[in-house]
Order: C-alpha cells, then structure tokens, then sequence
C-alpha cells in the first residue's frame, strides 16, 4: 500500500476518516493524499438567476471556495504527525466525481473516508458520496464511523 486518499469536509465523520487514515499510513509507510472538495453544486446554487452571474461574482465565489478549502485543507493538517509523507489538493467538483477523480490521478491503494446519512434509505445508512464511491471506485474503500 503506497497511497491512502482521505476526502475532508471539515465534519466530525471526515476526521475520523483522517484519524483511521493516519493510522494505516503508519503502518504501511505510505503517503497520505488529503483532498477537499468544494460542491460546485452548491457554488452554483449560491446565484439567485444565472442572469446574475457576472465575471466578479464568479471571481468572488470561487475565491471564497478556495479560502473555506484551505482553512478546511489547514485544520486536517493540525492532525497529522509532521513525519508523514502529506499531499493536498483543493478541487470543485461533484463530491464523489471529485473523490474518484483525484483516487485515479494520485493512483490510490485505498480511499478512507466518513459517512453521512442523507436522504434516500442507502444514503441514510452511508451518504451519497460514499455510496457512489463504493459502487465506482477502482481501489477499497474503508468507511469510517462516527
């Protein structure tokens, strides 16, 4: 095992993941690639009218996306023991398009990350994400619990 993916949202379920992640890095040596994922969902939904949308709003959103990232980004990293081999990446994206996509480009052995609950009877016993990951992703997959 070489790389551990953990995706970080700044949730309690995501530090757990983080916490597991650790863990398996240390026993295997490996590298730790921490990813946060700003929803470009949710960036979108941010315009009342897409009339709206002017280039400084897109400039201001995206700026605000990147700055709750990185204080997400730095809050994981207050977690990790310095000794460890850390990558971190900041995307916008779906959650789980982002997740798989960034598994892939880092080449990942192994993706850890929490579950939520949400709507759908499934996304209530993992979360959305984390059922699409488990259902697409090339590599294992561990769910970390509250």
């Amino acid at each position: 095992m070489k790389n551990i993916l953990v995706p970080i949202d700044g949730s309690r379920p995501s530090h757990n993941a983080l916490q597991h992640a650790i863990d398996i890095v240390n026993v295997y040596n490996a590298e730790l690639t921490i990813v946060n994922i700003t929803n470009a969902d949710a960036v979108l939904d941010s315009f009342d009218v897409f009339e709206d949308m002017t280039d400084e709003k897109v400039k201001d959103l995206t700026q605000l996306a990147k700055d709750k990232s990185g204080y997400v980004l730095e809050k994981a990293m207050e977690a990790v023991p310095e000794n460890l081999m850390v990558h971190t990446v900041q995307l916008v994206s779906t959650p789980e398009i982002g997740i798989l996509s960034e598994a892939d480009k880092c080449d990942a052995d192994l993706i850890v990350m929490g579950r939520r609950g949400s709507h759908s009877l499934s996304e209530q016993l993992l979360g959305s994400a984390s059922t699409y990951v488990l259902a697409h992703a090339k590599c294992p997959v561990l769910l970390a619990h509250n």
